[in-house]
């Protein structure tokens, strides 16, 4: 009887550790995958901002229509390296040991 709750007791603790080292590591690939699409999405929005310019230089825009495409460009980037810096925050205070 001794050895069947010691048994227990240890695969009790295994499943517990199993699962609070599963559920970090989860969390940490979802962190790197919006990581990614944040990336990526930042990246596309500065294309098409070098894009819309392009189409201004070449007298495809009027200066009205390439004022507020800009500023809704510059706008969505801004969102994206607050959400970047955000996450960057985050992974930085999980890594940082506690004071």
């Amino acid at each position: 009887m001794t050895i069947l709750v010691v048994i227990l007791c240890g695969v009790l603790t295994l499943v517990t550790l199993m699962y609070v080292f599963f559920e970090e590591g989860s969390e940490v690939e979802r962190m790197r995958d919006r990581w990614a699409v944040l990336m990526e999405k930042k990246e596309q929005l500065l294309e098409n901002l070098r894009d819309l310019r392009f189409e201004y230089r070449a007298g495809k825009l009027s200066e009205a229509d390439y004022e507020q495409a800009r500023a809704t460009l510059e706008a969505e980037i801004a969102a994206v390296l607050a959400e970047l810096e955000k996450l960057s925050s985050e992974d930085a205070a999980r890594v940082s040991p506690p004071h």
